[in-house]
Formats: structure tokens, sequence, C-alpha cells
């Protein structure tokens, strides 16, 4: 993903294609900086804090289509791969025992939580 001069998405060196609309860039930024699954109430708050709950999650939904039309169906499969690779780098071995960040975790996902907890040892 390249997030410098303009936001496209790379795949064996090439993009794959613009991003329509702004909302839609910053949607697709937004989940690049946090992996992983994020409840919607949450990313459209966080996009659009100064607006109402309901209005902000019409702008989610609609920058979401927007994004599914940009990316397609090859490029979504990779984005969410890398995502999920890039979750898997954000924790392991690196701190997933630290209080804040078990905490973090648990407000997000209590199961996420949990699998870590059986898994932490492991990387002790």
């Amino acid at each position: 993903m390249q997030l410098v001069d303009d936001v496209r998405v790379l795949r064996d060196g090439g993009a794959l294609g613009a991003i329509d609309g702004r909302p839609a860039r910053l949607l697709l930024v937004w989940l690049a900086l946090h992996p992983g699954r994020q409840p919607r109430n949450h990313v459209a708050a966080q996009i659009w804090p100064d607006v109402h709950p309901d209005s902000a999650r019409t702008s989610l939904r609609a920058a979401l289509a927007s994004l599914r039309r940009s990316l397609g169906e090859d490029a979504r499969t990779a984005f969410r791969t890398q995502q999920h690779q890039a979750s898997r780098w954000t924790y392991l071995g690196s701190g997933m025992t630290h209080p804040q960040f078990r905490a973090t975790l648990g407000a997000i996902t209590p199961a996420g939580r949990d699998r870590i907890d059986a898994i932490a040892p492991a990387f002790a």
C-alpha cells in the first residue's frame, strides 16, 4: 500500500487501480493502520468524530461500497491477507502480555484476548 503522495493499493509493484473518493481513501488508510476486525460503530466514530453517529455509519457504508468497487475481489482478498499478517506481527513476540495491550485487546475482542492468553506462554 502506498500512503505517500497518493493512496494506492500496490500488488507486484503495480497499482491495482484508483480508489474513488476521499471517504474511501480515508477508510483504506484507517484500516491499514488498525489491522484486524473492528466494530463498525467504532470505525465510523473514528473517521467521522464530529458527525451524528447515524450519519457517520451512513458515511461508512458509502465508503465501504466505494472501496469495494474500487478494489475488486482480488485486491480485497490480498488486502485482507496483508492486514491479517500485519495484525499477527503487531502482537507476536512484542509484548503481548503487557497489561495495556491485554486491556485494549479485551476491550476490542474479549475472545481475542483469551486466545492471546492461551498462546502467550509460548513466546515468554
